[in-house]
């Protein structure tokens, strides 16, 4: 009988080898993730905290507000940069009259919180 253990025993490593298996001999290390340090975490910044509007647009002017803006960043589905402006208020007015049609992202970067990243839609 106790061969017939080592024998599966054997039979599992080498199948975990063989498609690359990682074992561990501690259960509790793929437990549940730690929460996030209560700290860095009050100092996030999130798409939710900026407001764009009207969202979607189709008219020429185009609204952002968020606390402590340094800088925004139009930037299409491909990624490339299609306006970037610096030097900003709480509250921003973007001519997007010579966008096209389709689905844009904006970034905004502050001073204290970092970066987030919203979407928008001009039709």
């Amino acid at each position: 009988m106790k061969m017939r253990i080592q024998t599966y025993k054997l039979y599992i490593v080498l199948v975990g080898v063989m498609f690359g298996f990682v074992f561990s001999g501690h259960a509790q290390d793929t437990a549940k993730p730690k929460p996030a340090n209560p700290v860095l975490a009050q100092n996030t910044f999130t798409a939710d905290m900026i407001s764009l509007y009207p969202n979607p647009t189709n008219e020429g002017i185009f609204r952002v507000e968020a606390k402590g803006m340094n800088q925004i960043e139009i930037i299409d589905i491909f990624g490339r940069i299609i306006l970037k402006k610096g030097q900003c208020d709480e509250a921003e007015r973007l001519d997007v009259s010579n966008l096209r049609e389709g689905l844009y992202f904006i970034r905004v970067t502050t001073s204290d919180k970092g970066v987030a990243v919203a979407r928008f839609i001009k039709k």
